[in-house]
């Protein structure tokens, strides 16, 4: 039996199981001294996060059915939720409202923008590199002044 030089290999290979894509992602970037685009961490229940951040911007995506994520941009709250055959992203102007909240716009006012992707259930399953690409794209539109804004629910 061949022994790998990458520990993770030799585990899979004893065990007869499958590394994910992420795994496998994983052990070409440290196999390649390629430097892994995102942060993650394993939470509690399981799942994985996958943390980015930029240029006045972070948050992160997690989960599957739906692929949901949350942070801060230009110090507002953001969050963004692929499920279905569709993804949304959302913008609160408030920016002292928790970007965990459900939903940011709507009851507040902010910006909102909210697309196809795939047919049913593709959306729910979105890879995490796929998500943080709408994500940036949208982070740019919110700083052109591209995105639709709603005013909110006013109350009298």
């Amino acid at each position: 039996m061949m022994i790998s030089p990458i520990p993770e290999w030799n585990y899979w290979r004893n065990n007869q199981s499958s590394p994910s894509r992420l795994k496998l992602w994983m052990i070409a970037s440290y196999a390649l001294n390629y430097n892994f685009p995102y942060s993650y961490l394993k939470t509690q229940s399981g799942s994985i996060m996958f943390e980015r951040s930029g240029v006045n911007w972070n948050g992160y995506v997690s989960g599957s059915c739906p692929v949901q994520g949350c942070g801060i941009v230009d110090n507002h709250p953001w969050y963004f939720r692929a499920r279905g055959d569709s993804w949304s992203m959302e913008i609160a102007e408030d920016q002292s409202i928790d970007c965990e909240c459900l939903p940011l716009v709507g009851p507040y006012p902010g910006w909102l923008i909210e697309e196809s992707w795939g047919k049913w259930p593709e959306a729910g399953y979105m890879e995490a590199a796929v998500a943080w690409e709408l994500i940036e794209k949208v982070f740019e539109q919110f700083r052109n002044n591209e995105l639709p804004y709603i005013a909110g629910e006013q109350t009298d």
